[in-house]
């Protein structure tokens, strides 16, 4: 984790791909570059940066090679760096939306149990009334941990991605897909 790599002393800030691999290797889809910002921010980062929109980045998008990457050139504006800057925009937005509970002080104290804590990453933050538990699959594999409150939750929405999830008592349970992420909106019961 970042955060015990600088024991707890220093904001962690995390770089994202927003470029295609050297070489032959494939762009960053939308829901990649969105599971790699939760994944970091599991891992303990307060702050991303996306890499690369200039040079060597989306400039190189429009090389020319078929209709949906042209016309080439760097300054040109291809189809596929209109649709590669709105997956980052869309992620961005999806992030400023949280940023309330993204620049909360975690809680340590409301998730009680993960058993698949070697494959599901979480962080909990308080915020507005409401917690928020952001969890990312890390490995490639698919998992359905069964995760434990602290008390049984009134509700669970998935944030932004229009279903909620029902518990049962304390504990409730979803699917990850490899390297996917998925952010809870969670309302306590009652005191």
């Amino acid at each position: 984790e970042a955060q015990s790599a600088v024991q707890n002393s220093r904001p962690v800030l995390t770089v994202i791909q927003e470029f295609g691999g050297f070489g032959s290797g494939p762009w960053p889809t939308q829901a990649q570059m969105r599971n790699m910002s939760y994944i970091a921010i599991t891992s303990g980062a307060n702050g991303l940066l996306y890499w690369s929109i200039g040079q060597g980045g989306l400039a190189d998008i429009c090389d020319g090679s078929d209709g949906y990457h042209s016309p080439s050139g760097e300054s040109s504006w291809c189809q596929a760096k209109v649709d590669y800057m709105g997956y980052l925009t869309n992620v961005i937005t999806e992030l400023a939306s949280l940023q309330g509970p993204l620049s909360a002080l975690d809680d340590t104290v409301d998730l009680t149990g993960n058993n698949e804590a070697s494959s599901i990453q979480t962080r909990v933050k308080s915020y507005g009334g409401a917690k928020y538990l952001i969890a990312s699959n890390i490995t490639s594999g698919t998992v359905s941990p069964i995760l434990t409150w602290h008390d049984t939750p009134a509700s669970i929405a998935v944030y932004n991605e229009s279903r909620s999830i029902t518990p049962s008592g304390p504990t409730f349970t979803d699917s990850f897909g490899p390297y996917a992420a998925h952010v809870y909106q969670i309302i306590d019961p009652p005191n």
